[in-house]
């Protein structure tokens, strides 16, 4: 991470912790969205919307009208900063979903996972009631947040500025939704705020805005249970496969091959 990116970081920060105003969509001015990332590629996008027409434009470049946000937008940002949704009995619920929705899905969302792939019955099988078991795999869910990588360094800054106070929110998770936020009513659980924003924001190759609206988010939902939770059975199902007569004997050590392959990858 270079050094300009770590400032704004910790200034950000630290503004973030020192704002503790009461937010109300009525007495809004202007939004500010900093869309930032550091790492092998970088950005440095800084966008605004005013209050009276709603249009939306690049800091500086007030007279170049990018479009004109919905309202229904900012309303729905609003709403999403004052309600987090984190909870470790169902982690889904802070991504829009709830462990109903997978247990109902799971076929569908392995079948998926796999795309032109051909399994055999009985392992699609294993996979599927895997999944189904959704109390086995909450905490991998709840690790699809924050920060996991050395070589990525997104991050975006919401800033609400009225005439008597401004408020701060910013996020740099790495994960899609980017969650959590961090700002003046606390720390926010929410991908409902993360996709508004990353609807507000123009399309543009080098931006947030696909991470924030939780582009691929099934898929590696699937792939963060499967690599945790579901892979090593199957690579024994393989085994067994592969070595019918002699899996009796030999089973145990190949089970034993295929945890350290595991853990020295």
């Amino acid at each position: 991470m270079n050094k300009k990116f770590k400032l704004i970081i910790v200034f950000t920060f630290f503004g973030i912790l020192s704002c503790y105003s009461q937010i109300d969509y009525w007495l809004w001015d202007k939004i500010i969205i900093n869309d930032l990332k550091g790492g092998w590629t970088s950005w440095d996008n800084k966008y605004q919307i005013d209050r009276l027409t709603l249009n939306l434009s690049k800091v500086g470049e007030e007279d170049t009208i990018i479009g004109k946000i919905d309202s229904t937008l900012i309303i729905d940002l609003f709403n999403s900063l004052n309600t987090t949704l984190e909870s470790n009995q169902d982690p889904l619920l802070m991504f829009g979903k709830d462990s109903t929705w997978l247990i109902n899905n799971a076929e569908k969302l392995w079948y998926e996972y796999l795309e032109n792939q051909n399994e055999k019955a009985k392992i699609d099988s294993i996979a599927i009631q895997k999944l189904r078991n959704y109390n086995s795999y909450k905490k991998i869910i709840m690790k699809m947040q924050g920060t996991s990588w050395t070589d990525d360094y997104p991050l975006v800054d919401l800033i609400i500025i009225n005439k008597n106070d401004t408020s701060y929110f910013q996020t740099f998770g790495q994960h899609q939704f980017m969650l959590p936020w961090y700002g003046t009513n606390g720390t926010i659980y929410n991908s409902n705020l993360s996709k508004t924003i990353g609807n507000i924001l123009p399309i543009n190759n080098n931006s947030n805005k696909y991470r924030l609206t939780g582009n691929y988010f099934n898929n590696s939902l699937i792939y963060n249970i499967y690599k945790n939770y579901i892979e090593t059975e199957i690579e024994t199902e393989r085994a067994k496969s592969k070595y019918k007569l002699g899996f009796k004997k030999i089973g145990k050590h190949v089970l034993n091959a295929i945890n350290w392959t595991r853990y020295l990858i």
